[in-house]
This record gives structure tokens, C-alpha cells and sequence, in this order.
């Protein structure tokens, strides 16, 4: 049966202790932190734009049903307007 999975060589911790040294694990963790606070402060700046769009679309959605009651009203005055000017002549 083939081994799909196995390879010849074997992986040791001593292998990678050699190779990484613990200033190289420091500069690596380091650049890591400096770049998440960044990322940190990118997605505070960006929920503040988003609540402050969420608040302007629900001040645009209550001016809409405003409007569409204004259209309405307007719709029913006319309509009525419509039917006097009718009965008149």
C-alpha cells in the first residue's frame, strides 16, 4: 500500500531551534503586535463610520415614509379636487 502522507525526512524540534532564533521569534512578534494595534484602529475608525451611516440612513428611511404620507395626502387632495371640478360642470 502506498503512503501517501509520509515523507522520508523527519521533522525535529532540534531542526527548527537551529534555524529561528529567539530575536528573529521577538522581531516577528513584534512587527505582529505593531501591525494588529494598527488593524485595531482601523476597525474602531470604521465602526464609527458605519453607525454614523446607520444613523443617517434611518434619518433618510423617516424622511422617505415623511414624504410618501406628503405624496399621499396630496394624491387624496387632488383626487378630490378632481371630483368638485367634476360636479361643478
Amino acid at each position: 500500500m502506498a503512503r501517501d502522507c509520509e515523507s522520508d525526512e523527519e521533522v525535529t524540534s532540534s531542526n527548527l531551534d537551529s534555524t529561528i532564533s529567539f530575536d528573529e521569534l521577538q522581531d516577528a512578534f513584534n512587527d505582529l503586535h505593531k501591525e494588529s494595534i494598527k488593524l485595531g484602529k482601523l476597525v474602531s475608525s470604521n465602526k464609527k463610520v458605519i453607525s454614523n451611516l446607520e444613523k443617517e440612513i434611518s434619518k433618510l428611511n423617516k424622511e422617505l415614509e415623511e414624504l410618501k404620507l406628503e405624496n399621499e395626502t396630496l394624491g387624496l387632495i387632488d383626487a378630490n379636487l378632481s371630483c368638485t371640478k367634476c360636479l361643478m360642470y
